[in-house]
């Protein structure tokens, strides 16, 4: 304990003396100068990156391991060894596996005979592009004027998720983690795009719009949670268009009559706008079920874990909101979805009933300190084990050592 305090000060006071130094560089320096910096770190962090997580890479357990056991079924052609009550419990997977495949595929063609190394190498590009995504969503939310901060996000963001050993975990929470800072970056793109030209702005509008729809489709079948970020920003634009009806509504006496051809206008290009994206939306779900299909994988539906089971899982305070045996076989021990929905959520309610307000207050709190765990981020400490640990010839074996004892909760 006392270890740890002396960390977060020694933390606090490096933190500290590097906001000074940038606050004096930054002075002097020009912004483009400072935005070519980033851009060049966030190059050379991809290969450091890459570098230090094959030194303390290992297989992990779990759903990892299952999901690549199922990958290497494919390309062995044991088709009969796939794994389907996984996938009919746990669907969400099947289209990371979809994707991990044909990266295991890719590194068959290049010689890489392990594919999960090509993972990581994608996992550390990802995690770099990172840290430059949130850079540039600093500088749109803080402007040029306080480009400090923008540049305090980034050196914050590499030392909290950079260097976070959730690289090595080749699952949807690194992915999920980038693709949550690409569609902010969207939004924030399309937030400010009203300082162009009224024909590019129209364009570039439509284009911004159109992939944040198709991505938001495919970031639900990577990793579901990611909706949130859609959902939270549709709310906010509707809230808003329902603030300028009412504000329009009020004052339409005054209201001239120029203004109503340029919201004939407005209502004409949302109109395209909305075909557009069913068109497009229709077609990115399409070629995401004939992907998930493609693999032959034979999903029963009836035995599905949906939100009721997982939202029964978090409401647990024995486990502190996460998976259990316990939780798992009271949702498996029914056959039908519908009966399993039912019970889901009757035992969330007498979950909740019995902890009270105190108890679900407390029940927030431990999940909170558990999503940070201990400190480390480690990927051993968030319930993933090891189920084998890469030896690599060639490697700097004291690097490897000392970056394990670092990372790996237990040696």
């Amino acid at each position: 304990m006392e270890y740890a305090l002396l960390g977060i000060i020694i933390l606090l006071i490096i933190l500290g003396i590097i906001y000074l130094v940038l606050k004096k560089v930054l002075k002097i320096r020009n912004n483009k100068n400072i935005d070519i910096i980033i851009m060049f770190l966030t190059i050379v962090l991809i290969p450091f990156l890459y570098y230090i997580s094959i030194h303390y890479s290992y297989r992990p357990g779990w759903d990892i391991d299952i999901i690549l056991k199922n990958i290497e079924y494919m390309l062995s052609n044991n088709t009969d060894k796939i794994m389907h009550g996984y996938y009919s419990r746990y669907a969400n997977n099947l289209y990371i596996t979809y994707i991990f495949l044909n990266i295991y595929k890719l590194s068959l063609n290049i010689g890489i005979q392990n594919g999960y190394f090509l993972l990581l190498f994608i996992q550390s590009i990802m995690f770099s592009l990172g840290g430059l995504l949130i850079y540039k969503i600093a500088n749109m939310y803080f402007k040029e004027r306080y480009k400090i901060y923008s540049v305090y996000t980034w050196i914050l963001y590499i030392l909290l998720v950079g260097l976070s050993p959730h690289i090595v975990l080749t699952y949807t929470d690194g992915i999920g983690m980038f693709l949550s800072l690409l569609l902010t970056y969207i939004i924030f793109k399309i937030e400010n795009i009203k300082i162009l030209k009224k024909n590019k702005k129209i364009i570039i509008k439509i284009i911004f719009t159109l992939l944040f729809t198709n991505l938001t489709i495919i970031s639900y079948y990577i990793k579901p949670q990611i909706i949130i970020i859609s959902i939270a920003y549709v709310i906010i634009k509707l809230l808003n268009m329902l603030r300028i009806i009412i504000k329009n509504w009020k004052n339409k006496d005054k209201i001239q009559k120029d203004c109503y051809r340029d919201f004939l206008k407005n209502n004409i290009y949302y109109v395209f706008l909305i075909i557009l994206i069913i068109v497009t939306g229709t077609m990115t779900y399409l070629s995401i079920r004939k992907a998930n299909d493609s693999m032959g994988i034979k999903v029963d539906r009836e035995k599905r874990f949906n939100i009721t089971h997982y939202a029964m899982l978090g409401w647990n305070p024995e486990s502190k909101g996460v998976f259990t045996i316990k939780d798992e076989n009271f949702s498996g021990k029914y056959e039908k979805l519908k009966e399993r929905e039912k019970a889901n959520i009757e035992e969330l309610l007498r979950r909740i009933k019995q902890m009270g307000i105190g108890g679900v207050i407390n029940q927030i709190a431990r999940k909170t300190l558990t999503n940070y765990n201990d400190g480390t981020f480690s990927g051993v400490a968030t319930f993933v084990y090891i189920r084998k640990e890469y030896r690599i010839e060639g490697l700097n074996s004291k690097l490897s050592e000392t970056l394990k004892n670092i990372y790996y909760e237990k040696r």
